[in-house]
């Protein structure tokens, strides 16, 4: 969930803009298909933008496939994977024509998904400190963009983006009984010079790029069941998205 009125370009130039807000519900799963393998399902069954005053759009948005083989065990786990993000979102969800002077008198573009089938090459390494009960892990991707895009993308700079790359480091540990604290840092950038003129609406497309932490409780209510709150925010200037606190909650079934 995230509630602001900050709005930042290609380049970093931060804008005031109507009160915006945008808020989700998804869903997450793993299985273990066989030893070491590992399958993982992320659905937002709906995204929900909204510009105060003028309107609302929301929907499904874009589903991502994720497969993830172990190579390496011991007390340092190392894997790779695939994953696959499908263009099941709305690339075309707009406001019309508002008037609004801080919108350019445009359209406002709310697209629940950019309309790109795109793949990640991924890696991670993770370690348990146990006895004590903590953990660390990093994480790492690598986009291919643009493997195919929608007849709506291509109407900006014929459907291209420029690949992206992320990485994350994160550390989890158990203070009390059933309650575990997690801190995490990450960057998402644009592996190269982003472009103007491609899609870029929504913190959705083009250009995407942020540095950030992410602060979070688990507790574990019991052998099966845990709720999750985290809060998060970029740390030095975004690009091409919304600015603000985001605020995440979670209800975890372990099958």
């Amino acid at each position: 969930m995230l509630s602001t009125t900050s709005a930042y370009d290609l380049e970093g130039v931060k804008t005031t803009t109507p009160k915006y807000s945008l808020w989700s519900v998804g869903l997450f799963a793993e299985y273990g298909l066989v030893k070491d393998l590992m399958i993982g399902l992320n659905v937002p069954l709906y995204r929900s933008s909204t510009v105060e005053s003028y309107g609302t759009v929301g929907g499904l948005g874009d589903m991502g496939l994720d497969v993830r083989y172990g190579i390496v065990g011991g007390d340092w786990p190392v894997s790779v994977g695939v994953g696959m993000e499908l263009p099941t979102g709305d690339e075309s969800g707009v406001i019309i024509s508002v008037g609004e002077p801080n919108w350019n008198m445009e359209d406002i573009h709310l697209p629940t998904g950019d309309g790109e089938l795109n793949m990640w090459l991924n890696t991670g390494v993770s370690h348990s400190f146990w006895p004590t009960e903590a953990f660390v892990s990093f994480d790492a991707g690598y986009n291919v963009r643009a493997l195919s895009v929608s007849d709506y993308t291509k109407q900006f700079d014929n459907g291209q983006f420029t690949d992206q790359y992320r990485v994350s480091l994160k550390g989890g540990y158990k203070p009390l009984d059933k309650l575990w604290v997690t801190l995490s840092i990450y960057r998402f950038a644009t592996a190269g010079t982003a472009k103007s003129g491609r899609f870029t609406f929504n913190g959705l497309g083009e250009g995407v790029e942020y540095n950030a932490w992410d602060l979070g409780l688990i507790y574990e209510f019991n052998n099966v069941l845990s709720f999750s709150v985290d809060v998060s925010t970029a740390f030095t200037t975004p690009r091409a998205i919304y600015g603000g606190v985001n605020v995440f909650a979670g209800v975890m079934f372990k099958i």
